[in-house]
Formats: C-alpha cells, structure tokens, sequence
C-alpha cells in the first residue's frame, strides 16, 4: 500500500516533536487519519521508539476509542508484514491491546479500581446507572430543602424564585449550580470565589458587571445603529427613485408639484424616524463605550416611559413604500429589538443596583449553603450504596493525582512516568476538570501534549463542556513556526507550545466549503459564541442584570436579580 500524501500542515503535525501541540482540525481535514499516524510513527521512530502501552489516547466516545485502537492495529500489521522479521512489531501489536486508549470516564474508573485504597471510597464500588442517580438525587434535594427551609434568608430566595407558590425553581437552581460546579476542579472552594464580588464594599460602580453590562449596551447600540444607517441609506434611495417618478407622471408643472408634494409628504415620516432613531443610537452607544451609566440611564428612562418615541416604525401613520421597504423595515425592526435590549441592561439606576446587590448577598450565602448541603447528603447517599458517577470517577481521580492546592501527589508523578505522551482527541469539549487531570498526567512542562480539535464543533455546552479552555490555548499559543515540524528538544530541555490549523477539507466540494465558510464568517465571532452558549443553556451570571458578557467573566450559572423599570423603590419586587 503506498504512503498518504500527506499535505504540509498534516505532515507537521504528525512529526513535530518540539513541546505540545494544539491541532486546530477542521471538519473533514482528515484529523483521525493524523492521529493514527503520530501514534504509529511515535511506537516506530528509529531514535526514540515509545512502547504501544505508554501512550495514552483519550476520546470522547468508545466507540472512537476503538476505531483509533483499529486503526493503529492496522498500520502496524501493514507494516509487520512488510518486515516480517521485526519482532518489535509483533510485540507493539499485543501492547497496543493493552493500551490507555478510551474515554476520559473509562481512564478514571481504571486509575480508581486500581488505587481505592488511597482515597475513601469502598473496593467494591459500582458505577451508578442513571435511574439510580436521579431517585438519589431526588430523595437529597427534598432532604436539603427541609432543611434549608429553617434559614430566613433560603425563604426568601425561595419565595423569590417561586413567587411563593412552589419550591421547585429554587430546588431547580440548587441543581443547576451543583452540576455545573462539578465540572470544575476544587468546586467548594468555588462558592466562595463567587461571593466575593457580592461582598465587596466599593459600589455597583466598581463591579465587574458595570463594565460588562455598559460593554454590551455599546456593542448592542453600535449594531443598531449600523443596521439603521443602512436602513435609512435604502429609505432615501426610494425617496429619490419616487421623486423621479412623480415627476415623470406628470403632465403639467401643477401636477407634477402635487405628485411631488405626495411622495415627499409619505416619505418624510420614515425618513425622520430612521434619521431621529440612528441619532439616538449613536448617542447611546457613546454613553455607553464611554462608561457613563448614569446619563445613559436618564437618557433611556423617557422612552421605556412612553415619554419618548420608540425607535422603528411601531405607531407609523403613513405605510412604508418603495423597493426596499422590506429590507428597511426588517433592519429597522431589529434595531428597535436591539434597542429594547439595551434598557434592559441599564435598568435600573446605579443607585438601585447597588441596593440589589446588597440585598442579594445573603440569599446568595443561603442559596450556596443549601448547595454544599445537597453535595454532602447526595455524596452519603452514594457511599452508603457504594455507587460512583461519571463525574465522581473523574474527582476523585483528581484526588488521586494532586492536592487542592495544585500540587502533583507521589501517586501523580508515579503514574506520570508510565505515558510517553498524553494524546486529547475532541479537545474542544472538555470541561475544567479533566483539563486538571489531563495536565497532571502529562509531564511537569506539559511538552508530551498533543491536543486535538476544533472550536466550531464544540456541540455539548448541556454536558458542562467549556470551549473557553479550547480558545485561551489558540490565543495564547504561538503558531508552529513556519508550520513545520520542530526537532526534538536536547535531552534536560523542555519543550514550548505551539498551535497548528488543519484546515483543508477533503470531505466536501470547494463550492460548498466556500459558501459555508462565507456565511459563518460572518457569524461565529467569539461574542456570538458566548451570547448563544448562555441562550442555549439558560445559564446567567451572577449579577443584577441578564447580559451573556458577564457570564464570560464569572463563569457561575446562578440566576441574576431582575431589576424594575424607572421609579421603582427596590429592583428587589420584580426579582
């Protein structure tokens, strides 16, 4: 069978040996195939041959798992059959059956068979089938709530939530940021980090949600404005097309004057409102990008008041004509969207978000107090039936690999010398806490890394995937140097980062990749990524208002404070 012709991308990434690798591997950029490749050349290479069990291999599926542990079977039968006298072939085949090949979950579970007598946790211990899990959870969760129930505080949060006729959406939340903070390393000590900003004392004007909020409110303006300014660019080249018209009508000079007078007085209306509104826009989005809460406040208030009018054509006497009367009205009508977003965001006055976040605080300690409380009884609950979840196998690994604070356990460097290199396919999907695990099986500089993915399939947000972890590593990591492969580094030397884009597709027409990279260029920025993550999720963050930009920041799912409109003498009545 002759060599792939492997393009000059591919050929790096299979030979570079210079530190950690991050893969950046579109759709259909034959990633699988360079995985199995690096695999074979690393147990092959002439040098500094690897043995088929010491590499470790993570996939998100098993049944990837064992396609890749295939396929490696497979190039290495090729080539024992072209060196039949090579017994080292024959003896890297039966360790690839052997070989750390599976899903995170999978790698876990055996680290914990094999070293349960380290942490506490019964030698016959079982994974929880997912009926299990939820008749556990359920029978915490009421525990948790009676109790809760003796704290003033957790009453009112509930009261809050329920609006004071069921329990549910407090026992919901207490769900919502017990799942979500077990997709994080050292969760408890999460909570209090939380808290912090909650229980600082310098103002709502110096919070991080402030600048968030007001960053939003400039980004949303400056779209609006955009889509206005188009709008009203289209609007008077109808005007002038229907002047011409008129004119062209008309008989006499009295007639045409008429005709004239017609279009300009249908006209007028629409025009002053696109030129009134992107005006409005403009000066909001500078407010904003200005960092000026208050007076963007007071210059909102009169228009979610009725004082004002609406930007858009809500209310319009005269009915919109000309060729583009669709595509005006459609980005006019986003445009007011846009702007009706805005004053949600500056919602209230500073004064009044200040009183909101004071008056959250001890809801919030109440709120964080009934999570640790369902984390203990839904943890005994568990042990008491010697049973284990996905997520537990991969805490309690990390137990076993480091302590809390950060630091490598015997144990770790112990295990970090069984695996030549750490291999992550689907890296885009992995959450915080098997990032900590994936560094601690690697070695101390992290240069056996070979990380793979691509941040446009991150598909599992549902399941506490975190693709930030993907995205700081593509904007810190410096590009492979004049993407080819680097050297080894000398012996004592550790290696550097580096990050490689596959992005030749061999799956589709030129055509077709064409076109679906033009529309999504235009769509899948970072911002967008975020907004949809939190829309997806109905996650929020922790602040006194709903803006997706916070949530970058605090990474905590609560749900925030819902302000009132103007003139209300607490955010806290509507919350």
């Amino acid at each position: 069978m002759s060599e792939p012709k492997w393009t000059p991308a591919q050929r790096a990434a299979i030979e570079d040996r210079g530190g950690a690798l991050l893969v950046s591997a579109a759709a259909g950029s034959g990633k699988t195939a360079v995985l199995t490749e690096r695999a074979v050349r690393l147990i092959t290479d002439p040098d500094h041959p690897v043995d088929a069990d010491k590499l470790l291999i993570v996939t998100f599926t098993n049944a990837a798992a064992a396609e890749l542990r295939a396929r490696i079977g497979q190039a290495l039968l090729r080539l024992s059959q072209q060196q039949p006298h090579n017994t080292s072939l024959r003896r890297q085949r039966m360790l690839l059956q052997r070989a750390p090949i599976c899903t995170i979950d999978a790698f876990c579970l055996d680290l914990l068979h094999k070293h349960f007598q380290a942490l506490d946790i019964p030698p016959d211990f079982a994974p929880a089938d997912p009926g299990s899990v939820e008749v556990l959870r359920a029978s915490a969760l009421a525990e948790t709530l009676e109790n809760a129930y003796r704290d003033p505080d957790f009453c009112a949060f509930a009261d809050l939530y329920g609006k004071g006729r069921t329990d549910q959406a407090a026992g919901n939340t207490i769900l919502h940021v017990y799942d979500f903070l077990r997709a994080l390393p050292d969760y408890d000590r999460r909570l209090d980090e939380y808290l912090t900003p909650w229980q600082r004392e310098n103002g709502f004007a110096f919070t991080c949600w402030h600048d968030l909020l007001l960053a939003e409110a400039a980004r949303c303006a400056k779209a609006a404005r955009e889509l206005l300014t188009a709008a009203l660019a289209d609007c008077k080249e109808d005007f002038v097309l229907a002047q011409v018209q008129a004119e062209e009508k008309g008989k006499t000079a009295a007639s045409k004057a008429k005709a004239v007078a017609g279009v300009n007085d249908k006209f007028a209306e629409p025009l002053s409102r696109l030129e009134s509104a992107a005006a409005l826009l403009g000066e909001v989005e500078r407010l904003a990008a200005a960092g000026q809460w208050t007076p963007l406040y007071d210059k909102l208030t009169p228009y979610v008041l009725g004082m004002e009018e609406m930007p858009g054509f809500k209310g319009m006497k005269k009915r919109l004509t000309g060729d583009h009367k669709a595509a005006v009205r459609t980005r006019a009508d986003e445009a007011a969207k846009l702007f009706e977003h805005i004053t949600e965001l500056v919602s209230c006055s500073e004064e009044e978000a200040e009183a909101d976040r004071r008056a959250a605080l001890p809801r919030l300690r109440a709120m964080f107090a009934a999570v640790r409380d369902f984390d203990a009884r839904f943890s005994a609950k568990k042990k008491e039936r010697k049973l284990l979840e996905f997520s537990d196998f991969e805490h309690q690994a990390l137990r076993l690999l480091r302590t809390p604070d950060g630091v490598c356990t015997p144990l770790c460097q112990s295990i970090r010398h069984s695996y030549a290199a750490v291999m992550v396919d689907e890296y885009q999907d992995t959450n915080a806490l098997q990032d900590a695990i994936y560094r601690c099986l690697a070695s101390p500089a992290g240069d056996d890394l070979f990380l793979v993915g691509d941040l446009k399939q991150s598909i599992y947000r549902f399941r506490q995937a975190d693709p930030s972890i993907f995205r700081a590593k593509l904007n810190a990591w410096a590009p492979l140097p004049s993407g080819t492969a680097r050297p080894r580094p000398e012996e004592g030397t550790a290696g550097g980062n580096a990050l490689l884009a596959l992005d030749a597709n061999f799956r589709s027409a030129p055509q077709v990749v064409a076109g679906i990279n033009f529309i999504f260029e235009q769509l899948m920025t970072p911002s967008w990524a975020i907004r949809l993550m939190v829309t997806a999720s109905g996650w929020c963050a922790v602040h006194p208002a709903n803006t997706p930009a916070a949530w970058k920041r605090t990474s905590c799912p609560t749900t925030p404070l819902r302000p009132t409109r103007r003139g209300s003498p607490s955010a806290l009545k509507n919350w």
